[in-house]
């Protein structure tokens, strides 16, 4: 029972981490954004003639165009993400109807714009969602089996609740 609960409670915690329980996270408290004071100065040094000079980076040839070269069209946004959600609900087949197992699993996917723009992080999502799955349905037999057992040795009238 302990192992079952145990394996329950991790995948729970694994889908609350993909899903990130809707918390913000990434965010880098390092780095600042760039202020509205220092953006001014740069437009006052290039008012006043002084000129910045180029990056010496990898690549750079002075007298280079450095604009972008994609059209706005072609801009790729930033993926969308979707929740699949899978639920199982058992209850027994009695007169009691006593809630047996309860369980859900989120899977985060690319919608199908997104898909198309990033393909190998789809790729990567989808082999994940096909694991979960996996994985979710077998501890959904496995908990099926051992709480049916349970129920046969319980009375109905006080039976303790859902696994």
């Amino acid at each position: 029972m302990k192992k079952r609960i145990t394996i329950l409670l991790s995948l729970s915690l694994v889908t609350a981490m993909l899903t990130s329980c809707g918390l913000p996270f990434g965010k880098d408290d390092e780095t600042e954004p760039e202020t509205a004071e220092q953006v001014s100065e740069q437009e006052e040094d290039a008012a006043a003639g002084i000129e910045i000079p180029p990056s010496d980076g990898p690549g750079f040839k002075a007298g280079e165009e450095t604009g972008d070269d994609r059209n706005a069209e072609q801009e790729v946004s930033d993926p969308q993400v979707i929740v699949r959600q899978k639920f199982y609900y058992e209850i027994s087949d009695d007169d009691y109807y006593n809630s047996l197992l309860q369980g859900h699993v989120q899977i985060p996917l690319l919608s199908d714009a997104s898909a198309q723009d990033y393909p190998h992080l789809a790729d990567a999502l989808n082999a994940d969602a096909a694991d979960e799955l996996e994985t979710f349905d077998g501890m959904v037999d496995e908990g099926l089996d051992e709480v049916r057992e349970w129920y046969k040795e319980m009375d109905p009238e006080n039976f303790y609740g859902s696994y």
